[in-house]
């Protein structure tokens, strides 16, 4: 409930001003102009109202005081509060007491505040949403909106139904939920975008890591062979820019010498020349002196002769200020006498003019007695009007306030037969509301034992759901993990394909024996069966071990007969390069070795050795038993890998030669290799570089690619099978939680419908205490009423019997009055006759003082004449004097000049020969200047050619240093002492890196990022799938979010506006005294988009538009409106702003009617000028302007306010007295 309002610099109020809302009707009065709206101004103010139209100003900070002219300053901001009682916690603050502040600065900043803490626009207007509390809700009635309510817009109209339905916030969550849902359809949109790019882009990333892994061998190659010639390079010529740098200094030295025997020359040069410069300028000032001195004799002579022209003027000045004075001597005589003569007539009026006062003194006297008389006898007959005035003033209001009680009286019988039949209809409504209210729970009960057993059903479902999606998501993880290992072993079998379709790593001999072979597959050729390798199947893991073992034998053929082997070692069969023949069986040992390439040695090995070797902890096992031929091929792997024992580690397979006395080989598990003859191979091997590594691998991979195709179709099907169950499940989710929507939608329908019939039981009790107590309360007014009545009666009767005693005592006074003026006027004719003869002689005093005034005027005028001549003279004196004695000190100082003049003309002539001795002497040091400098600029021309060279040598150095740092990032100098002494022929390591080179550019563009990027692409490929299916989830929720707001408020809005419709019917009857009222939705529209129409018709009249009604139906049809609504769901508070302005006595009886039917629910503050609507009043405010532009807030009574809401005077100082002790007591506080 609204509790008071606080205000501090708001428009008029400057001044701290509280105004407190007890329970009632609180009635503000006072003339216009007094700042009464400015209190519902600051109301909306502080409930968030931004248009500053709406508040009456131009722009915010017009809120603010502006000050006034005489002495009032400006203030630098606006504050207001409200403070609402929460007692019920309606508000959802867990305080008794809420405090609402909004806050503005001159500056243009603003804040609110909630109990003193900061915060936002939208948490002030989510605090009273639903409340029925708003800058735009029925909260606030100004004037003009009353017949705005009628006249708006069906659509416009409807918002107040809303606000009254509640549905204001679901409509305000629902635009956000929209807002969400196209938020996401647009991040869907982009998602599933850049999803389908990064998958586009990871396809095309795997292929282009595998080029870039090629491009990196050739360029770590190419950049270590540059490397090696650019440290060559570099080294020849830093040896010959060190020869060049010495024969640079040596030429640098010479001329420095011939550089500084010039200087020496210039120095002696610069010394002659600053003497010529110390003699010019000697020249120069002895010629300025001379000048000036030329000068001042020119100067000096013209004074003179100035000075002889004044003495001539200043003898004719003397003559004329001599005869001037002789004139003013005569003049002053003539003057003297004429002054004496007036003088003594003036002696002569002055003693007339006594006499003459003297007379006027004693007349005036006479006079003033008269008036003294007059005066005291119209004030004693002044206090009998006023008395008589003030006996019509009482009887006047003791008549109005008789007229006054007769209305009460009629109005409280009224009332008092009224509020009965309200009992009566109230105690019929609270029995029925009550059976009702029963029923509601009842229903409400078995809805939430529904609602429950839907919900443990859902959770079940839910989380079956959620299972079923969490497995289907792992099988497509792991599908799409199969995807990218199937794509790979395509990529990496493509590569081995092509390696074995280029027989890369195999000798060109080899290669053309096998072309010959395939191409003639007659004679000889018939018995070659293959390569070694290609008959060979081994693990891949094994793969490694068997190429080590094997090493260069390898890529050896196999062959089935002698005849190929005898026609190649005859030299029948040419080919190109070395080539290696195996045979099938022993019968090739016959074969000279030296014709025949066969590395294997005869086996010794006596089968103790095989039989420790078998059981030995080290060994692994033989090396053919690791190998898979077909049985042809058997003898063939014995003969080959018989030997050769797979061990454990290198030291094992020492000490196992040693003790078998190197008859076997052996390899360990990092291809460590120790020979028969003892000879050990160690490091590394990559396993892509033996051919047999290449061709298990690629087995390996054709063998897993078929694997993982079939792996790939089961797990399709069980993707299959998953969606199809989630499918199902996700109906009966859907089923499940729309049959929970139904329910707690029925639920809290029920709800709704069960608080409101409590709320509407609770308002009938109200409502019957309330009407019982008004009753009783009209019946004791009624009462005190009659009584006063009587007693008026009395009083007027007594009145008017003093006045007809008043005015009779009136009328003797006034005829007492006229004797005393006819004396008056005789008195004021003789004292008029005496002040004319007074004034006459004093009219000719005073022309007498004006000539005597004008003759001392002349006489001072013709003193100060005569002493300004004599000043003249005087001063014409003094200048011929000092014209004399300047004329002689000017002939003086002319002599001196002239003999100075002779002695500076004989100095110049002196220096002029110095000048010329020392222009001698420079010639001649010039020349070994110019000697000087010439045999300095032939040595300079030679260091810039040696510098040149040098440059150029650098300039070289530089660019192979500069090359190597761009291309590579290699400091040069950084790696001198690493490079290595024993480089490569020059020839040979340029072929080298031109082959590099055409390697390089055969691969193409090549995209080294590659690499790295591939495992960020398919980790940020794998993230954005999840994205898109949490997103899916989220606009799926969303959609449910939004039919389920679409649907409780439909339900909302046609419950209120059937609860509103009947309110309005009913209260419509009762304050037209009959009529009908209806609310009416446009047709074929949606509930939520529905206008809502107005269909009023007073009784008695025909059915027709709205704007044909009387100002004071429409006010009245709103008003009925407005409190239908607080019927169904009362505001805090209702500010009615001279709403009642339109009514007649009647319509303002009826108005006050029906607010006293709301106090129970709802507290009223109405801003008004009539007198009716005051009768209503709990509580009663005046706000006046003592001071002019600040409104103040007095407390008045019923009688303080006259008819057009002025307040009286006597007021006023009630109001200031009352406030001057509460100040003292503050300020002794303070």
């Amino acid at each position: 409930m609204l509790k008071a309002l606080e205000l501090i610099g708001f428009k008029s109020f400057a001044d701290r001003t509280r105004f407190d809302f007890p329970p009632g009707i609180t009635v503000v009065v006072g003339p216009n102009g007094s700042g009464k709206s400015n209190i519902v101004d600051a109301i909306k103010w502080v409930l968030g109202e931004q248009s500053v139209k709406s508040l009456r100003g131009k722009e915010m900070a017009d809120v603010i005081f502006k000050g006034l002219g005489s002495g009032r300053k400006m203030m630098n901001a606006a504050e207001a509060t409200i403070i609402f009682d929460n007692s019920e916690e309606r508000l959802g603050v867990d305080a008794p007491e809420v405090h609402v502040t909004r806050r503005v600065y001159r500056s243009g900043e603003a804040e609110y505040l909630i109990n003193g803490e900061p915060c936002r626009l939208k948490d002030v207007r989510n605090l009273f949403r639903g409340t029925g509390v708003g800058t735009d809700a029925y909260s606030l009635i100004e004037q003009g909106k009353v017949d705005q309510l009628l006249q708006a817009s069906p659509r416009d109209r409807r918002a107040i139904f809303e606000e009254a339905a509640g549905i204001s916030r679901f409509k305000a969550k629902k635009i956000e939920a929209q807002r969400r849902l196209e938020r996401v359809d647009q991040n869907l949109l982009r998602l599933r975008d850049i999803v389908d790019e990064v998958e586009s882009r990871l396809r095309s990333v795997r292929n282009q890591a595998s080029k870039a892994r090629r491009y990196r061998e050739y360029t770590e190659r190419l950049q270590q062979l540059r490397t090696q010639v650019a440290m060559t390079d570099w080294r020849r010529l830093n040896e010959q820019l060190s020869g060049v740098d010495e024969e640079l200094q040596e030429l640098r030295s010479q001329a420095r010498q011939t550089n500084q025997e010039a200087q020496d020359a210039e120095s002696a040069i610069a010394t002659v020349d600053q003497e010529v410069i110390s003699v010019d300028a000697e020249i120069r000032d002895r010629e300025e002196v001379a000048s000036r001195n030329r000068e001042r004799i020119a100067t000096q002579q013209s004074v003179q002769t100035h000075r002889r022209a004044d003495c001539v003027d200043l003898e004719a000045e003397i003559a004329r200020c001599r005869e001037q004075l002789s004139a003013m001597m005569t003049r002053a005589g003539d003057v003297e006498q004429r002054a004496r003569q007036t003088r003594q007539e003036l002696a002569e009026a002055a003693t007339e003019r006594e006499h003459a006062a003297q007379r006027l003194e004693d007349d005036e006297a006479r006079f003033d007695g008269h008036i003294q008389q007059l005066e005291f006898m119209r004030g004693e007959n002044d206090q009998r009007r006023d008395h008589h005035v003030d006996l019509m003033r009482q009887a006047a209001t003791s008549g109005t306030e008789l007229g006054n009680l007769e209305s009460q009286i009629e109005s409280l019988k009224k009332s008092c037969e009224q509020g009965e039949r309200q009992l009566a209809e109230i105690g019929s409504a609270t029995q029925k509301t009550a059976a009702e209210c029963a029923h509601s729970r009842e229903q409400q009960a078995s809805l939430g034992e529904r609602l429950d057993r839907l919900d443990q059903e859902l959770v079940v479902a839910e989380r079956e759901l959620w299972e079923s999606r969490h497995a289907l998501n792992g099988r497509k993880e792991d599908l799409s993990m199969r995807h990218g290992r199937l794509s790979g072993i395509r990529e990496r079998t493509s590569l081995l394909e092509d390696l074995e379709k280029r027989r890369e790593g195999i000798g060109d001999g080899v290669t053309q024996v096998l072309a010959l072979a395939e191409r003639e597959g007659e004679g000889p050729w018939t018995e070659i069966r293959g390569l070694l390798v290609d008959l060979l199947r081994v693990k891949l893991e094994d793969a490694p071990l068997i190429d080590t073992a094997l090493g260069d034998r390898s890529q050896s053929v196999v062959v089935s007969g002698q005849h190929i082997l005898l026609e190649l070692a005859a030299g029948l069969l040419k080919v190109n390069g070395r080539v290696g023949l195996v045979p099938t069986t022993d019968y090739f040992e016959e074969v000279d070795n030296k014709e025949l390439e066969d590395n294997t040695p005869q086996s010794t090995e006596p089968a103790a050795h095989e039989v420790m070797l078998s059981s030995h902890p080290e060994v692994v096992g033989r090396a053919d038993t690791f190998v898979d031929v077909d049985p042809e091929y058997v003898p063939l792997v014995e003969r080959l890998l018989g030997t050769t024992w797979f061990v454990r580690t290198l030291e094992g397979a020492r000490e196992l030669h040693r003790a078998t006395a190197g008859t076997m080989r052996f390899v360990t598990p990092a291809a460590e290799l120790v020979d028969h003859d003892g000879s050990i191979l160690l490091g590394p091997r990559r396993t892509s570089a033996g051919l047999v590594s290449r061709k298990s691998e690629l087995r390996a991979l054709r063998q897993e690619f078929v694997v993982l195709q079939q792996r790939m179709e089961e797990a399709q099907q069980e993707i299959g099978r998953l969606q199809e169950s989630i499918r199902a499940q996700e109906r009966q989710v859907k089923e499940l939680s729309d049959r929970q929507q139904l329910t707690m939608a029925e639920l809290a329908e029920c709800r709704a419908v069960t608080r409101a019939l409590e709320e509407r039981a609770e308002q009938l009790s109200d409502q019957g205490e309330a009407v019982g107590e008004e009753v009783a309360a009209s019946r004791t007014q009624h009462h005190h009423a009659s009584q006063r009545r009587q007693e008026l009666r009395q009083r007027l009767d007594q009145l008017e019997s003093d006045m007809e005693l008043v005015a009779d005592s009136i009328q003797t006074g006034d005829d007492a009055i006229k004797v005393v003026e006819q004396e008056r006027l005789g008195a004021l004719k003789v004292a008029t006759a005496a002040r004319v003869e007074l004034a006459k002689i004093e009219q000719r005093q005073d022309a007498l003082r004006a000539r005597m005034s004008q003759f001392e005027e002349d006489r001072a005028e013709r003193t100060h004449s005569l002493d300004q001549a004599r000043s003249q003279w005087s001063v014409a004196q003094r200048r011929q004097r000092e014209s004399e004695r300047a004329i002689l000190m000017a002939t003086t100082q002319l002599a001196e000049w002239f003999l100075t003049k002779e002695s500076l003309e004989t100095s110049v002539a002196q220096q002029l020969g110095k000048r010329q001795e020392l222009h001698s002497r420079r010639d001649h040091l010039s020349g070994d200047l110019q000697r000087y400098q010439k045999e300095n600029r032939s040595l300079e021309e030679r260091c810039h050619q040696v510098d040149l060279l040098a440059g150029k040598l650098r300039h070289e150095r530089d660019t192979v240093v500069d090359r190597l740092k761009e291309d590579y990032g290699i400091e040069l100098e950084s790696v001198t002492d690493e490079t290595s002494e024993e480089e490569q022929q020059r020839e040979e390591v340029e072929r080298e890196i031109e082959d590099l080179r055409r390697k390089i550019n055969q691969i193409g563009a090549v995209n080294m990022e590659a690499l790295g990027e591939l495992d960020d692409l398919e980790s940020r490929f794998n993230t954005l799938s999840g994205q898109y299916n949490d997103i899916s989830q989220a606009k799926e929720s969303l959609e449910r979010i939004i039919h389920k707001i679409n649907a409780d408020s439909r339900r909302l809005f046609m419950e209120t506006l059937e609860a509103i419709r009947a309110n309005f019917h009913a209260l419509y009857r009762k304050a037209f005294g009959g009529g009908k009222a209806d609310l009416v939705l446009d047709e074929d529209v949606d509930v939520l988009e529905a206008g809502v129409e107005i269909v009023a018709t007073p009784p008695g009249k025909p059915s027709f538009n709205n704007s044909l009604l009387s100002g004071g139906e429409k006010a009245l049809t709103a008003v009925a409106l407005l409190l239908a609504i607080f019927q169904f769901r009362p505001s805090p508070f209702c500010v009615l702003d001279e709403v009642d302005a339109p009514f007649d006595e009647a319509n303002i009886g009826r108005f006050v009617d029906v607010l006293h039917g709301f106090l129970g629910w709802t507290k009223f503050v109405v801003v008004t000028h009539s007198k009716k609507t005051m009768t209503a009043a709990t509580t009663l405010y005046g706000v006046t302007m003592q001071e002019s532009g600040v409104s103040k807030r007095v407390s008045v009574r019923f009688e303080d306010v006259s008819e057009d809401g002025s307040i009286s005077e006597e007021a006023l100082e009630r109001s200031t007295t009352e406030e001057e002790p509460a100040g003292d007591d503050e300020r002794g506080a303070a």
